[in-house]
This record gives structure tokens, C-alpha cells and sequence, in this order.
């Protein structure tokens, strides 16, 4: 929902839109289902039922069914409002999420002015955080309805340190996608968190290699100014050292000098980028010199072009994708979908 705001731990105008849904699962004509809210905290949790209330006394059909639901004679079938701490062992059919944050702009920073959510998540951001999470997402038997204020690329969690925050960012990627019919996205979401994949792929990189590469390092600050990255992207012979992307879409390739092709320097400096820029792709190189002398030189020259990119893809009305033609076997990765380059 676009017109969310947040403001002391509410969202009245999500609260709403939560009852609004209510109403429409109490008006289900194969049978009510059993229905249970969970928030993020006790705020937001008084504000829904404040405006079930409300509703009850202006719409007497709601008032009505939702006095008989509440009334049921089996108590797991009664409707619940609870925030994330309290939620236990209760199951329902369908679970409605209310998130209740909403952006706001940066402060400072080479992305001042643009839109975030600071993962401030109370109880879900601390140590075990996740196993909240993990409990509310598991209430549903047959569904769940996330009503967010925020896309979840918005969520910010570079400097969230327990898993919960991003968890929760992936399982709201998780949603996302399959709300807009992107099941190939939305499993590779879980893909990544079955394999421990969480939050900044950098330092998850890093962790498991024990030394930053330069990519990894490069893509660790792009993190800190809430840019979206992927490390080696693509699964043929030559990979992606680092893509900078928004949301599904890939706006830049930055191409290292380590280990990635072992061609000779043509392969790397005019073959490899020639194809790429082929496909659709913009194109950077850094090399561990620059990077070293003045990475805020470097950083700012691909947050410069990531931003061109994106200002270029607004203005531009929609294309078809243009034929590419097939990669050499050193050549880029054969497997990166053809809405992904920009």
C-alpha cells in the first residue's frame, strides 16, 4: 500500500486497510475461515483493534459477522490481534501481517533525500529475534496477507547484526514476488536461505573465504549506501564479478581483475565487456589500485552510473528485449534473464 505512514509505532492508514481485509474474509461465501493478526508491536496491535471497533459501530454487517466469529464455540477458530511476542501456539487459517513502518528519507550520505526503512524491528532485531519470526510465519494454514507500507528493497539491514531483520527481508521478497507472479525469484529467495545466503551476500562471502575479495569489498560499501548487490552473478565459465541491481533488475556490471576467465587480456578487457555491453549491460571496471588509492573516488563513479542507469530506465518508454546472441563457453553468464540488464 502506497499511502502508509508511521508515526510513534502506528500506522493508522495500514490498520485500516488490515480491517478492510477482515471484512472481506468474513464475507467469504465457501465459509469463513479463521483469521488471526499478527504486528510488529503493541502499538499497532491497539490501533486494529481500536479500528475494528470503529468499524463495528458504523457497518453493522461487520458488526454482526464479526460478533459471531469472535463468539465461536471452538476458541481456535475465534479471531486474534496479537503483536509478534505473543504469538505462540496459535494457528488460524489465514494470517494477516500488519508491518506498520513505512519510509522514510535518508539524512545524509551520497543518497540523502531518497527513501529507506531502518530495520527497527524491537524484539525481531534482537539475538533469537528470528525464532519469533520464525513462529509468526508458521501460523497460517492456508494463507498469509502481508500489508506493508514499503517495497521490501527499501528495508534496510547492511548493519543489522542478528538474522532476524533479514529474514524478515527475505521473506517479505518472498511475498512480493509471488504476489507479482515471479516464482523463479521468489525461490531463489528461498534457495538463499536455505543455504545461509542472509542479508549483505558480501560479508556472508567474506565469511565463508576468509579474505574479502576486491568485489566483496567493493560490494560491502555499495551495501552501506543501500545499494543492491550480487556477487558472481551467472553460472557459466565467466561470472559477474559484481552486479549492482534494483529490485529484479540489473542496472551495472563491475568487472575485477581476480580470477574471473582466465582468458588472455583481450578476453577480459574486450571480449568479455563487449559481449556484456551487448546484452543490454552498462559496464564498469575497477582495478585493486584505484580501489586502494580512493575507494570513495571509485565508489562514487558506480553510484554515479547506478543512478544514470535507473534515471535512463524511467525516461525510457518500454522496449522489447532485443535477440542476444549466444555466449562463447569463457564467454558472460548464459543464464541471466533477459529483463535483468538495463
Amino acid at each position: 500500500m502506497p499511502d502508509g505512514a508511521y508515526d510513534k509505532g502506528v500506522n493508522p492508514r495500514e490498520a485500516e486497510v488490515i480491517v478492510d481485509e477482515i471484512a472481506v474474509l468474513l464475507q467469504s461465501s465457501g465459509g469463513v475461515p479463521s483469521i488471526g493478526v499478527v504486528t510488529f508491536n503493541v502499538q499497532q496491535r491497539q490501533v486494529i483493534l481500536d479500528t475494528v471497533d470503529q468499524r463495528c459501530e458504523r457497518d453493522p454487517a461487520f458488526s454482526e459477522a464479526w460478533a459471531i466469529a469472535s463468539t465461536h464455540e471452538i476458541l481456535d477458530q475465534r479471531p486474534f490481534v496479537k503483536n509478534l511476542e505473543s504469538v505462540q501456539g496459535d494457528e488460524r487459517d489465514v494470517i494477516l501481517f500488519s508491518m506498520g513502518h513505512a519510509p522514510v528519507p535518508r539524512r545524509s550520505g551520497p543518497l540523502k533525500g531518497q527513501l529507506y526503512v531502518p530495520s527497527r524491528f524491537g524484539p525481531l532485531g534482537q539475538a533469537g529475534g528470528e525464532r519469533r519470526l520464525n513462529v509468526a510465519v508458521s501460523r497460517a494454514k492456508q494463507a498469509c496477507v502481508v500489508v506493508c507500507s514499503f517495497e521490501p528493497q527499501m528495508l534496510s539491514v547492511v548493519h543489522t547484526k542478528n538474522e532476524g531483520p533479514k529474514l524478515l527481508k527475505a521473506f517479505l521478497e518472498f511475498a512480493w514476488d509471488l504476489t507479482h507472479g515471479r516464482r523463479v525469484q521468489a525461490d531463489k529467495t528461498l534457495q538463499r536461505v536455505r543455504h545461509g545466503g542472509l542479508g549483505a551476500v558480501a560479508k556472508a562471502r567474506v565469511e565463508r573465504l576468509g579474505v574479502p575479495s576486491l568485489a566483496a569489498q567493493i560490494a560491502m560499501a555499495l551495501e552501506t549506501e543501500a545499494v543492491q548487490v550480487d556477487l558472481n552473478v551467472g553460472n557459466s565459465g565467466f561470472q559477474v564479478p559484481l552486479a549492482l541491481r534494483k529490485g529484479h533488475h540489473y542496472t551495472l556490471a563491475v568487472l575485477t581483475e581476480e580470477g574471473h576467465g582466465s582468458g588472455d587480456v583481450n578476453e577480459r578487457h574486450v571480449h568479455q565487456p563487449g559481449v556484456l555491453r551487448a546484452r543490454g549491460w552498462a559496464v564498469e571496471r575497477v582495478n585493486a589500485r584505484d580501489w586502494h588509492r580512493d575507494a570513495g573516488a571509485v565508489l562514487e563513479r558506480l553510484l554515479g552510473r547506478h543512478r544514470e542507469v535507473l534515471s535512463l530506465r524511467e525516461a525510457a518508454p518500454p522496449a522489447p528485449t532485443p535477440a542476444l546472441p549466444e555466449p562463447p563457453a569463457s564467454g558472460p553468464p548464459a543464464d541471466l534473464p533477459a529483463s535483468s540488464p538495463e
